[in-house]
């Protein structure tokens, strides 16, 4: 009897982490996310990522472009693995988007030498839009899953704008 009991709590145990720890299926039907990270005057940096598995991402120079003739504009796009893919739809997912507010850091008093910095979040999904933006501002005041998106989509330049 014993014996039977372990087997069933295991096997109960074994399918609740299954179904909660894996997602087989993208959490929105379709997507688009555009993520624009921008020092005011000096650079720009968009990154796009839809359910179809494509990026791109456009890295401009605005400073240099002033004073160079020739104005590079770097475009770097693609298609994602199922695994790189499956990573940048867990993080966006996770990160509540819906949920957050329309702008931050525009009512505080900027911090020295760091409120040129804006980060801008556009996303559809499903029929339904979210824009965000940022200036650079406390990084406490936003949820843990948002932080562990930043960071991402900076890594994800990083490894994809090269």
């Amino acid at each position: 009897m014993k014996r039977h009991t372990l087997i069933l709590n295991f096997l109960c145990i074994a399918i609740f982490l299954l179904l909660t720890s894996c997602r087989t299926t993208p959490v929105y039907e379709t997507f688009t996310f555009d993520y624009t990270l921008e020092s005011i005057g000096a650079y720009r940096i968009d990154v796009s990522i839809n359910s179809n598995k494509e990026y791109k991402i456009v890295r401009n120079n605005i400073f240099l472009n002033r004073v160079q003739d020739e104005k590079p504009i770097y475009t770097y796009e693609g298609i994602l693995s199922e695994t790189a893919f499956k990573e940048a739809d867990t993080k966006i997912s996770d990160a509540g988007l819906f949920k957050m507010k329309d702008a931050y850091g525009f009512d505080d008093k900027a911090i020295e030498g760091r409120d040129d910095l804006l980060i801008q979040i556009a996303f559809t999904a499903d029929g339904k839009e979210k824009f965000i933006t940022i200036r650079d501002s406390e990084s406490n005041q936003f949820d843990k899953r948002f932080r562990d998106l930043i960071f991402y989509m900076n890594s994800f330049i990083q490894e994809y704008g090269k």
